[in-house]
């Protein structure tokens, strides 16, 4: 966690090109060369 950072980062992600569609998301956390890699999502909505 960056403490200089608020902790929590707002992503937003356009994916009007796949509407109609069924598709798979994935939300994955991938270790970075620490040894404590975590994640947490909330307020998750489509």
């Amino acid at each position: 966690m960056d403490h200089e950072k608020p902790p929590w980062k707002t992503i937003e992600v356009d994916l009007s090109k796949f509407s109609g569609q069924q598709i798979t998301l994935l939300l994955e956390s991938h270790a970075n060369g620490w040894n404590m890699v975590f994640a947490y999502w909330g307020s998750f909505t489509l």
